[in-house]
């Protein structure tokens, strides 16, 4: 990050292609804000079909609720934000949806920066844009929305209702 703002990033996944013994293990590739992606060729999701990706172990009612409104024909329940943001990058899923505070600013900045770099966007829950400054909270405690496209992102705020985004920094706190 520069200043507050995610303009680079770099993700290596030392386990990637681990299933096909024939081909060589892991994988590392960067994007920069203005000259785009090296080690990963951006693919755009399927069209005629909404997926979404969202958490695999931290699931709220929220994100139930979310994912009950947006009515997508996939979902893909993964872990780690990384992960997700991966899937948008190489067209498995139209957008990640996670109305949680649950991880934090060093799960979302460099995927953040790879996405945009692409085309994609990540903001939270309200369309904000989450800030990367040295005194900055590290919880995201807005959430997550990104998706594949930037232009599919107003199209996905826009169906998640005010209630269900302003639940969200609240739902860490205990009953």
């Amino acid at each position: 990050a520069i200043g507050s703002q995610s303009v680079a990033g770099i993700i290596h996944q030392p386990y990637w292609n681990y299933k096909n013994k024939d081909a060589q293990l892991g994988r590392t590739f960067y994007g920069l804000l203005g000259s785009g992606v090296v080690g990963l060729t951006p693919k755009a999701p399927p069209q005629g079909k909404q997926i979404v990706t969202t958490t695999r172990s931290h699931g709220t009612g929220l994100v139930k609720d979310a994912l009950d409104i947006l009515q997508p024909d996939e979902i893909l329940r993964v872990g780690g934000a990384g992960h997700k943001v991966i899937l948008l990058m190489e067209g498995e899923a139209h957008a990640y949806v996670f109305p949680s505070p649950g991880c934090k600013k060093w799960d979302t900045c460099a995927p953040e920066a790879i996405l945009h770099a692409m085309g994609g966007k990540l903001t939270d829950m309200k369309g904000q844009t989450y800030q990367y400054h040295s005194t900055v909270e590290h919880r995201n405690f807005e959430g997550v929305l990104a998706t594949a496209l930037a232009a599919d992102h107003d199209s996905y705020l826009h169906k998640i209702p005010q209630e269900v985004k302003d639940k969200v920094k609240d739902s860490l706190k205990k009953r």
